[in-house]
């Protein structure tokens, strides 16, 4: 058996406990030249990676309750097809991309690449790069909801569904008192930063602070790191007055100057209509 296929067993086998309904709508796996057939319809060669999960299994006929993505819908492989179709026609345009040697090195490759999506929902997709950048050692995943740039969040398939196993095996995924799968980022971080190059840190209040990614460039490892800072205030150092306190100071003097002597006058003004 292969990791992939033993990952995604695992995930059948949690959802079978946790989410009995979902695993029944699980299809049977399709022949090879079922999905070979499907090749031909979307005009670029599926990775291997794809026909072992459609062997496995041909999609879902129900969503399911998730309350984050892309644990959502597993696409039967006709609907993966008419989806992937759609989305390359709508970027078959940009193809000057690939006309660029390094293109690879572009960012916003994944973004151009013709996909093969494989899981989606209202709120975003999920899908393999048909055009890999040779500095990929397989097909990574991409990921992006209704209006944003797809990026790769993990290293392939085989990653994805192992994340997703050991997610569901300690915890990092479970059951609310809705009935929905809820993510525990605290658990979930460090497993997907184990199977994946590109990972998210996050803070105790489970706020994302840096999104990692580390890639292969001419042979050699690089990392690129963007932080995301929620501290908007900087620490005031020690000996310091304030800004809040200068600018209280500022206005609330001259207010009080002027105002002191006007409340005095008021209330003289006050007792001696009493006295008269």
């Amino acid at each position: 058996m292969s990791t992939l296929t033993d990952a995604l067993d695992r995930i059948m086998k949690w959802l079978e406990i946790y989410k009995p309904e979902f695993a029944d709508s699980f299809q049977p796996g399709l022949s090879f030249d079922e999905i070979q057939a499907g090749e031909e319809k979307i005009g670029f060669k599926l990775p291997e990676e794809v026909y072992e999960l459609y062997q496995w299994r041909n999609g879902a006929t129900l969503d399911c309750d998730s309350l984050f993505f892309p644990f959502i819908g597993f696409l039967p492989f006709d609907e993966a097809i008419e989806t992937s179709i759609s989305w390359n026609t709508m970027i078959a345009e940009e193809e000057e991309l690939y006309l660029n040697k390094e293109w690879y090195l572009n960012q916003e490759w994944c973004a151009k690449s013709p996909l093969f999506i494989f899981i989606a929902d209202d709120g975003g997709c999920c899908g393999t790069p048909l055009q890999t950048p040779p500095n990929y050692l397989k097909p990574p995943v991409v990921e992006f909801g209704e209006g944003d740039m797809p990026g790769v969040y993990y290293d392939s398939l085989t990653a994805l569904m192992l994340t997703f196993a050991e997610c569901c095996e300690t915890g990092a995924y479970y059951i609310d008192s809705d009935g929905f799968i809820v993510e525990d980022v605290s658990k979930s971080a460090p497993i997907i930063q184990k199977y994946n190059s590109q990972f998210g840190e996050y803070d105790e209040f489970g706020r994302l602070t840096a999104w990692v990614q580390t890639v292969i460039i001419e042979g050699e490892k690089k990392e690129i790191r963007t932080q995301y800072d929620y501290n908007k205030i900087a620490p005031v150092k020690q000996g310091c007055i304030p800004l809040q306190v200068v600018t209280l100071l500022i206005v609330g003097i001259p207010i009080l100057i002027v105002g002191i002597p006007i409340l005095v006058a008021y209330f003289v003004w006050v007792k001696l209509i009493q006295q008269s």
